[in-house]
């Protein structure tokens, strides 16, 4: 067993194994609307390093352990500061083995209908499930207190819920880390082999094997959030029937109607899928600062900050919102109507299968960055589409008119046995936080003179 204190030439290697299929694609989706993988010239699978840091960065929250491992930027504002470089090198993961892929085929949704864009389908090519690549972590130099961090922070990042790649909020992209190992070059090594190398009795590429490093725990994370963000648990409790359609419908005997059945996960429970969920809140988002600044129905309000676009990630991860039970099932006959006439289609009767599912429960993770004042406007428009969440004003999936999809909730922050069941608790629990992951909490206050003076301000300077 090696004591040594410091190391050379370290290499950290782990396995990331896939629990779920995953996209990290190549940044070329062609003419044909087809993302596919990242892949070598040789057609190999892997993980850009790049991403594997950028995954790595976003739970990093203990300041020091991020420095040395990922760098720093310049400081603002002035000319002597040039910012640090990171002293980890993170190489592409290559894939294990073959892989196999899976094609998934999406459709843009129009977002001021809620309806599916007419001629915008696209296919997603995916590395399937069980996939395993080789994570491999390089270091000139590093001593045991350090190796410890960033095994700490590579188990961290193995047990929590991240994902890489696209569609994380479709659970895409989940995965595991495994057999951490590191090797290195002990100090007294090194020295030996710069001695000989000086003396002339050895060359450059003639350095000493590495050897394993062992007492290299990788348990510290009292400072580190393995979750990467706030975390806000939420049961969606129905008022009624919550359909979203499954892709397939059930097909009967010709004297016999057409069956739509609910989606389900893989294990038989209904969902209701995190893309549906979200394109409700972004919708409720838009109207209320469409309302706001008085815009034109062509104008897109601007949420981007808060939901994302092409250009910017979401500031918020979503799951998927499963339902608590089977629950009984009874079948509901529907007329299709003829959308030119408005008359009832001849022989188009079809039934919905309607779901007593009991709760669904989900999860909202805000980015930290939320929490900084030059963003407390998006985390203020978020609290207000959580205050009509428990309002009962948000309806999710088909047949709204039917009364279909109407739903309040409760709600729970990470950490806290407290179910917080209506908009006044969830206020006063929130003011009575101060920190949240070593950041100062804004006070609902704060939050509301920030949304004021962002969109308000907009919409008196448009006025003027």
């Amino acid at each position: 067993m090696d004591k040594s204190d410091t190391f050379y030439n370290v290499e950290i290697s782990a396995t990331l194994k896939l629990k779920t299929p995953m996209l990290i694609g190549e940044g070329d989706n062609g003419l044909d609307n087809r993302l596919v993988a990242c892949k070598t010239n040789k057609g190999a699978a892997y993980l850009p390093g790049s991403s594997i840091k950028g995954s790595l960065f976003s739970i990093a929250s203990d300041p020091e352990v991020s420095v040395w491992v990922f760098g720093r930027k310049p400081k603002e504002k002035s000319d002597d500061d040039l910012g640090k470089g990171g002293s980890v090198r993170f190489l592409d993961a290559l894939a294990v083995s073959p892989v196999n892929t899976v094609t998934n085929v999406r459709n843009s949704i129009e977002r001021t209908t809620g309806t599916a864009k007419d001629s915008h389908l696209f296919e997603l090519e995916m590395v399937s499930e069980n996939t395993e690549f080789e994570v491999k972590l390089q270091i000139d130099k590093a001593n045991r207190e350090r190796l410890d961090q960033i095994k700490s922070l590579l188990t961290a990042w193995g047990a929590a819920e991240n994902s890489l790649g696209r569609g994380a909020n479709q659970s895409y992209g989940e995965f595991l880390v495994l057999d951490i190992s590191i090797q290195g070059v002990a100090e007294e090594e090194q020295q030996n082999w710069l001695m000989t190398l000086l003396s002339g009795d050895s060359k450059p590429d003639q350095q000493p094997a590495q050897t394993k490093i062992d007492n290299i725990d990788g348990n510290k994370l009292n400072n580190w959030d393995t979750s990467g963000g706030l975390q806000i648990n939420i049961d969606l409790i129905p008022l009624g029937p919550v359909f979203v359609g499954n892709e397939k419908p059930e097909k009967k005997k010709s004297d016999e109607n057409t069956v739509l059945k609910p989606r389900r996960n893989k294990d038989g429970y209904v969902v209701l899928p995190s893309t549906s969920f979200r394109g409700v809140m972004r919708s409720q988002a838009e109207k209320i600062i469409a309302t706001l600044l008085d815009l034109e129905a062509c104008e897109q309000p601007p949420v981007e900050g808060l939901f994302g676009s092409t250009d910017l990630k979401s500031r918020l991860r979503i799951s998927d919102f499963i339902a608590e039970k089977a629950g009984k099932s009874t079948e509901q006959t529907m007329l299709a109507i003829d959308r030119f006439t408005g008359a009832i289609k001849s022989g188009a009767t079809y039934n919905v299968e309607r779901v007593d599912t009991g709760k669904l429960k989900g999860k909202i993770t805000l980015d930290w960055n939320l929490l900084k004042p030059e963003l407390h406007a998006e985390l203020a428009l978020l609290f207000m589409l959580i205050r009509d969440l428990f309002d009962a004003e948000l309806i999710f999936g088909a047949y709204k008119a039917k009364g279909f999809g109407k739903v309040t909730a409760v709600a729970r922050f990470k950490g806290s046995e407290t179910v917080l069941s209506n908009w006044s608790e969830f206020y006063q629990a929130w003011e009575e936080r101060s920190l949240i992951n070593g950041i100062e909490v804004p006070s609902m206050d704060i939050l509301e003179k920030s949304f004021t003076a962002k969109f308000v301000s907009e919409k008196e300077k448009a006025d003027v």
